[in-house]
């Protein structure tokens, strides 16, 4: 049985606007090397652990809907 090790992300601004989708081992890691830079950016799990491979497949759903529904991916992708 694969490990549930990986979370699943999306990062947004001060505003509320996303800025990414992603997937870490370490979500605190992760969002602190995005805090440094002084732009309110937040990280937010989606959901529990999963499969990495869960995971990058649901990173690439995520990226595509966003490239449907706006012409381009998130900033951050």
């Amino acid at each position: 049985m694969a490990l549930r090790d990986t979370y699943r992300y999306k990062m947004v601004d001060g505003q509320g606007s996303l800025v990414k989708y992603g997937i870490t081992d370490d979500p605190n890691r992760r969002e602190s090397e995005n805090v440094a830079d002084g732009l309110g950016i937040r990280l937010r799990v989606e959901g529990p652990r999963v499969t990495r491979q869960t995971a990058l497949d649901w990173e690439a759903k995520k990226i595509q809907g966003y490239k449907v529904r706006y012409g381009k991916p998130p900033r951050g992708n």
